[in-house]
Parts: structure tokens; C-alpha cells; sequence
């Protein structure tokens, strides 16, 4: 079973991005869930329930504005300065979907700053980022098929548990050897799907005849370019600056060199935690 950490990384990627989460917990040879299971999903139950038990926007006055035909703004302002790290905004699904441009911002220090800006709400929309302490909030959907209704937009100060690290240096299978690494060739690049990886935040390839690669990462809905990184004469490496959890889809493509052989074997990809 996934720890604490994990379920609530999960949760943000997924229910946090407008979408579902599907824990596949299968019964045991008893035909019941194990203990373990259980224990780990009333914690991760009561984290829920008890992260946005209060949020620091009710009951705050706001003014909610239309600047532009299919658009709206809400401004929140506070009598005292507001802590917060986590903000929470959805859409009344049952006047439709229709935001396709959003900015949350907060004032600090007299200046707007932007928080969180994309191009999705839905039913929910919940992102974390560094404390911050605000003494206004303002949420912009700029971009909608029609107007928006609002159905909540909320602030809140939460921990996030600590993921637990792994041990440092090489895993030793290369992925490309994996029955669910998606492997195509196009023109003079290959792309590899990578799905169902163990925690890492180091990409590495082996093989002569790489110019460059490029990562992209699963959103939930499309994959998203994240960075890349030059080819070695024979080892290439991409490094991700934080551990990236084993849920990840990623997406790698190779560009090979004037000199490489397009029909011949394909590089070792190894992902490990340095």
C-alpha cells in the first residue's frame, strides 16, 4: 500500500487537476482489505477532512466583478494579512465547464503576484506552493466559452507530509526492456513512453549516438515538456531536481545524431535517485 505521502501527492495530481482517483486496492486471500490498507487510507481519510476543514476566505468580503464579456474576477480582502500555502478553486458543473484561462494572485508587499495560473478548472483546481502571506487574493478567469459561475474558491494553510527517499544509485533494468515502454520512430527521432516507475529524479541513457533528449511529464490530460538536456559520447543524463514519484507517465524523445543508425539497437534507459 502507498504511505501517507504518496496518496496525498496522488490526490493533487489527480482530484487536484480535475479528475478522478482510482486506488485499485484489491482484497486479500480472506477476501477482505488488509489491515494495512485500511490503516493507510483512514489516514489519509482524516488528512483530508482535517487539511480543509477551515478555510481562511470564509467569511471574508469579496467583490466579484465581470471586466469583460464571458469573464470574472473575485477579489478577497481581509482585515488582517492572511497565511497560506494551498488554494482550492471549482466550478458550478452544473452551469457547464466553461474556464479555459485562470490566474489566482495575491497582493504582497503592495504587489500582485501570481500563484497559480492554467488553463483548466473544473470541478476542482487544488494547488500547493511555498507559505505566503497575503492581504488580498484575487481570482481571474480570463478565457471562458461563456460566463463562469464560481463555485468555490478557497484558501488554506496545510502540511504536506514528507515523502519517504529511497536509497541513492542505480536501478539496475533498463526500462526499454519494460512490456510498458511504448517505443516509435519518426523521421530521425525516437519517442519512449515510460509508465508505472518506481521513485527517481535522474534520468540516464546509454548508448552512442545521442544528440539531445527531451522529458515531458503526464498532466493528466496531455504530456507537458519539462526540459532537455544534451547527449554524452556515451552516457546522457537528465536530471529533475526533485524525486518523482513512481505514478508518473513520462515521455522521452531522443534526438540521435547525422550519424546514428535508425534500425539499429535503441539506448539503455536507466532511472535512479542520485
Amino acid at each position: 500500500m502507498r504511505d501517507l505521502a504518496n496518496l496525498v501527492e496522488l490526490w493533487f495530481r489527480s482530484v487536484g487537476r480535475n479528475a478522478g482517483l482510482l486506488l485499485n486496492i484489491p482484497p486479500d486471500k480472506r477476501g477482505l482489505l488488509h489491515e494495512n490498507d485500511v490503516a493507510a487510507l483512514r489516514a489519509f481519510g482524516d488528512y483530508l477532512k482535517n487539511t480543509f476543514r477551515h478555510d481562511l476566505l470564509g467569511g471574508v468580503p469579496k467583490n466579484v466583478t465581470s471586466p469583460a464579456p464571458n469573464t470574472v474576477e473575485q477579489t478577497f480582502c481581509p482585515v488582517e494579512a492572511l497565511d497560506f500555502n494551498c488554494i482550492v478553486v471549482g466550478e458550478d458543473l452544473t452551469q457547464g465547464q466553461e474556464i479555459r484561462a485562470c490566474t489566482v494572485e495575491a497582493e504582497i508587499d503592495g504587489a500582485w503576484v501570481i500563484l497559480w495560473q492554467g488553463a483548466c478548472v473544473g470541478h476542482k483546481r487544488a494547488v500547493y506552493f511555498d507559505p505566503v502571506r497575503a492581504t488580498k487574493l484575487r481570482l481571474r478567469a480570463t478565457g471562458a466559452t461563456k460566463a463562469p459561475v464560481i463555485r468555490n474558491f478557497g484558501a488554506y494553510q496545510i502540511t504536506v507530509p514528507e515523502k519517504k527517499r529511497t536509497p541513492g544509485g542505480f536501478m539496475g533494468r533498463n526500462y526499454l526492456d519494460s512490456s510498458s515502454a511504448i517505443i516509435e520512430k519518426k523521421d530521425t527521432e525516437i519517442y519512449i513512453q515510460l509508465g508505472g516507475i518506481r521513485p527517481f529524479n535522474t534520468l540516464k541513457l546509454e548508448g552512442y549516438g545521442v544528440e539531445k533528449m527531451e522529458v515531458s511529464i503526464f498532466n493528466g490530460s496531455t504530456f507537458e515538456p519539462h526540459g532537455e538536456a544534451p547527449g554524452g559520447e556515451w552516457e546522457s543524463f537528465y536530471s529533475f531536481g526533485t524525486i518523482v514519484d513512481w505514478s508518473y507517465r513520462l515521455k522521452v524523445k531522443i534526438t540521435p545524431s547525422p550519424a546514428f543508425d535508425m534500425n539499429a539497437c535503441l539506448p539503455k534507459l536507466y532511472l535512479f535517485e542520485g
